[in-house]
């Protein structure tokens, strides 16, 4: 039987929607998942974007190089005392850090968690200019890193021959932490798990976060005459799933599960029960972001509809008439 690399979910309801990201989150499974604030949104690199706005069709990890720097000089030369990691010197801590703040990078961030995900696509989704019919949906990725692994180890020796301790090996550092693969320059060519960020990324650390590499030129996968640039996501929808382990069964890569948009102001209430608020994962530009997504209800309270974003040294600055 032929396992579909990208299994698409569609959830009648809201609590159906949470139940499988629940079982997909706690299986015995290694899932990381990322969420998409438009099903129009498809799963690929802020380096990629880059590269196809500027019309350069050749993966390089020297621009990668050339960006991460260029940003670094930028913030120092306009705040000298502006703070750095201590280990800014180390590639892979400059290109997160610089990621950290939207500089185009081969790192696609992920969460361990399904609930900061689901924050992340349902976040201003609907005030949206693409999102704004009831019908639109928002998407929530579950990737298994397991057999992303074993299917990107299976592609890239397909067409040679190689021992089976050499395809291990070569799953071991998709999947190892222990393996630095940027001490000399950002390689292309490998898709490569970034288990877990690091200690000082204070954001990535509130949000469980976790780094996928994707330095692949995907359009020289390309099988059909189109020139319409390729993502990650048409990779490995083309992949032959294989897994490298019991427990993964017959498990796609990708489980791409459609939220409604209209289900915004439950998952909110339900996620700032959970405690998973902008504040907590973003800090003051979090708070912000919660105010936003707050829905208005004509409660006992009035504006007192959610549960957080309440405190009694601010009463003053609520119409008390209204209570």
């Amino acid at each position: 039987m032929t396992v579909q690399a990208i299994k698409e979910c569609r959830p009648s309801n809201i609590q159906e929607a949470f139940s499988k990201l629940e079982e997909l989150a706690f299986s015995k499974q290694e899932i990381i998942f990322r969420g998409h604030s438009s099903s129009k949104f498809r799963l690929t690199s802020t380096f990629s974007r880059y590269l196809a706005k500027n019309n350069w069709r050749v993966w390089s990890g020297k621009i990668v190089d050339d960006l991460v720097a260029d940003f670094i000089a930028r913030s120092r030369s306009n705040e000298p005392t502006a703070w750095l990691p201590a280990d800014i010197k180390n590639r892979r801590a400059a290109m997160e850090f610089a990621r950290h703040y939207g500089v185009p990078s081969p790192l696609i961030d992920f969460t361990f968690s399904p609930y900061v995900a689901i924050f992340f696509a349902y976040d201003g989704a609907q005030f949206g200019s693409v999102c704004n019919k009831d019908d639109d949906c928002v998407v929530i990725y579950a990737l298994n890193t397991h057999v992303l692994g074993a299917s990107w180890v299976h592609r890239k020796f397909s067409n040679t021959e190689c021992k089976k301790n050499e395809k291990y090996e070569e799953y071991r550092k998709f999947i190892g932490a222990e393996y630095d693969i940027f001490d000399e320059s950002c390689p292309s060519g490998i898709l490569k798990l970034i288990y877990s960020p690091a200690s000082w990324n204070k954001r990535m650390q509130s949000q469980m976060g976790s780094f996928l590499y994707d330095s692949i030129d995907h359009n020289q996968y390309n099988s059909c005459e189109s020139k319409e640039r390729r993502v990650l996501e048409d990779f490995i929808q083309e992949m032959e799933v294989n897994s490298c382990e019991r427990e993964c069964g017959d498990q796609p890569i990708i489980t791409k599960l459609f939220m409604k948009i209209s289900w915004s102001e439950e998952v909110f209430w339900r996620l700032e029960l959970m405690g998973v608020t902008g504040a907590h994962l973003l800090g003051w530009d979090g708070a912000a972001r919660d105010t936003w997504n707050r829905p208005i209800r004509q409660t006992g309270r009035n504006l007192r509809a959610r549960i957080t974003g309440h405190a009694w040294d601010l009463d003053f600055l609520r119409d008390k008439s209204d209570s």
